[in-house]
């Protein structure tokens, strides 16, 4: 699988009203957290809701990092133990939620 290599960062953590995913080591743009305008999501007030747009692009900046976790996990093969392998989604996750990077 072919994808532009992590590490990915939600600018600010995902806070920045521009809510850019980069690539620090390639210094580009690999996406932007977007939201929808829809009731299900907003409240009914068809306003976007910040808070969906941060959750989905620290989701998004988390992607490279649960990818490699869990093919960590699924490769008995792998060089990684299960407790590294278990640490490494650990730490997707938490960024994933916004707790670390």
């Amino acid at each position: 699988m072919k994808y532009t290599k992590g590490p990915w960062h939600a600018c600010h953590n995902g806070e920045c009203s521009c809510h850019m995913v980069w690539s620090i080591p390639h210094d580009c743009v690999v996406a932007v957290g977007i939201g929808a305008k829809d009731e299900n999501y907003t409240g009914g007030e068809g306003i976007i809701n910040e808070a969906i747009i941060t959750a989905n692009t620290r989701l998004i900046a988390a992607a490279p990092d649960m990818y490699e976790a869990l093919k960590a996990m699924a490769d008995i093969h792998s060089p990684y133990s299960p407790k590294v392998a278990h640490d490494m989604a650990d730490k997707a996750l938490a960024k994933a939620e916004g707790k670390g990077e």
